[in-house]
């Protein structure tokens, strides 16, 4: 009976990591040595980047995150992203266009489920997942925060679906000094930063070794009541 539930529960487990590998180059992860709880960072296998969820960072000034990038700082390890990485993460990575679309795209809606609610509106029924990136990695330009985001909006009886996403250069309009209500940061490092973590075919290898120690102990049993009879 035990094996039996072992070999259930391990089954389980396995359909669940290959349905995970339908999200794509995107996976979630847990680092409790960062803000945001759990899932709070998303790792793109494609770049090679982690991606510090945006409700993590929501309503602080792009300044003021920049004094906590030091060691024992909130956000030690972690640094804006460049308005090319959010490209890429954007376009290359998800594959969304950066346009309107009248439907509620699904990537969008996963995409903002990874990175978070930012944003809100009741009237619209629209939600937004919207950070903040350095456009200057120079030093040379003050008031150097682009922003970004994705949002998407359900519908109503009169105000149909859609979806956007958009990379905008507005560094005349934000002041990096002033936080932006509903907005959060893109936060990146290498993933050769993250605490590690077994690798997906570690999963997959130590399941199937699970498995295979079950087929046997199963089969000892048999062949030891087999002999008694």
């Amino acid at each position: 009976m035990k094996t039996k539930t072992i070999l259930s529960i391990l089954c389980g487990v396995l359909v669940c990591f290959v349905g995970s590998s339908a999200d794509g180059a995107l996976v979630a992860a847990t680092d409790s040595s960062s803000p945001g709880g759990v899932n709070n960072v998303t790792s793109d296998t494609a770049t090679g980047l982690d991606w510090l969820d945006l409700t993590a960072s929501s309503g602080i000034s792009f300044d003021n995150i920049l004094l906590q990038f030091g060691t024992g700082g909130t956000y030690e390890g972690w640094r804006h992203a460049t308005q090319a990485e959010v490209n890429d993460l954007i376009v290359n990575s998800v594959g969304l266009p950066l346009a309107n679309q009248p439907i509620l795209d699904p990537i969008a809606v996963q995409f903002v489920t990874f990175f978070g609610i930012t944003q809100t509106s009741s009237v619209t029924s629209s939600v937004a997942a919207r950070g903040r990136y350095n456009d200057d990695l120079t030093g040379s330009i003050a008031n150097s925060a682009g922003s970004a985001f994705v949002a998407y909006r359900t519908g109503s009886s009169f105000l149909p679906d859609f979806t956007e996403a958009s990379i905008l250069d507005d560094q005349p309009v934000i002041n990096s000094v002033v936080p932006i209500s509903g907005t959060g940061h893109w936060l990146v490092r290498a993933t050769s930063d993250t605490p590690a973590v077994p690798e997906p075919a570690t999963f997959v290898q130590a399941a199937l070794g699970l498995l295979g120690l079950g087929w046997f102990v199963k089969r000892r049993k048999h062949a030891a009541m087999s002999s008694k009879s």
